[in-house]
């Protein structure tokens, strides 16, 4: 019983020894993207608060009310509004879209931090510079508005940090490497619509970086697999969002013609385009831009033009 008690020790000892000397490896060896991320998380943290709930642009206010109303369209790139969407399921608050903005961004930051080796004097100057880029305000009041182009850009800003590190190690890359950059590639293909582009020019010419320096010799077919695995996770992935965004989408219009049918008063409702129209003429109205007595006339015979700075008040 002894020597069963004195094993069981031991081997308890055995493993919280490693479990903690795992674990001390890991933050030593983790501790650039720990700290570099640390430091963006809380000085972002600390201005939302100030601002808190957060900026909305017009473009975020539009999906807000999509993913509100729970007819998610393709008026604004689906996925984004849809991952939007995911996000409210969680805390049905703008607050949830802002928090995952700035814990991606402070999460890039990091993970390049992370990829720039640096001499322990370096490495406090790269700590004075990440504090510096967190309270510049151009960065930290748009991680802090809800706007599909603030993630888009954080995805691109991984991409080029992933391009940085494979061009380091000679396009060599692990598999999971190649599937996230894969699927990063598809991230900004289907946040914006002119991501469409920027994304499959990076693929284009990972590839053709890849067979140049196969035909030198410098690459094994290892690396001309790895490529391949970053084109097919894409490919994948984005057939993926695809089928979903059809299938939403789909639902979305059925939703609406039902509304539709059931609704038979004679009401007036206003496109997309006929609001943002509104939302022009009501800035000009604001700043006092149109002059015209005439225009000014007519205008006010539609609503009065004091109500009409109040109610349709852009700012």
């Amino acid at each position: 019983m002894k020597k069963k008690k004195l094993k069981k020790e031991c081997n308890n000892n055995y493993y919280k020894k490693n479990i903690m000397g795992n674990a001390k490896k890991n933050l030593f060896k983790y501790k650039s993207f720990i700290i570099n991320f640390s430091i963006p998380l809380i000085s972002f943290l600390i201005i939302f608060l100030a601002f808190y709930p957060g900026i909305m642009t017009y473009d975020g206010n539009f999906q807000w009310n999509e993913v509100q109303s729970g007819l998610i369209t393709n008026s604004h790139p689906f996925l984004s509004t849809y991952f939007m969407y995911l996000l409210s399921k969680i805390h049905n608050t703008t607050t949830i879209v802002i928090l995952y903005q700035m814990m991606l961004f402070s999460a890039v930051w990091g993970y390049l931090c992370q990829s720039i080796k640096c001499s322990r004097k370096q490495e406090y100057l790269k700590y004075a510079i990440t504090i510096v880029m967190s309270i510049t305000p151009i960065i930290s009041i748009y991680q802090i508005t809800i706007w599909k182009d603030i993630m888009y850009t954080s995805y691109l800003f991984c991409i080029g940090i992933m391009l940085f590190n494979f061009s380091k190690n000679s396009y060599e890359a692990s598999l999971i490497d190649c599937s996230v950059f894969g699927i990063l590639c598809m991230l900004v293909f289907s946040y914006r619509f002119n991501g469409m582009i920027v994304s499959i020019l990076i693929i284009l010419l990972l590839i053709i970086i890849l067979l140049k320096k196969y035909k030198t010799k410098k690459v094994t077919k290892n690396n001309i697999k790895k490529a391949s695995v970053i084109f097919i996770t894409f490919i994948i992935s984005l057939s993926f969002v695809i089928i979903l965004k059809n299938n939403i989408i789909g639902e979305t219009n059925k939703k609406i013609e039902r509304e539709n049918k059931i609704d038979n008063k004679n009401e007036v409702s206003l496109s997309s385009i006929d609001s943002y129209m509104l939302w022009m003429m009501s800035a000009h109205l604001k700043n006092n831009n149109i002059k015209d007595k005439n225009d000014l006339e007519f205008l006010n015979n539609i609503i009065p033009i004091e109500e009409w700075k109040n109610v349709y008040n852009p700012y």
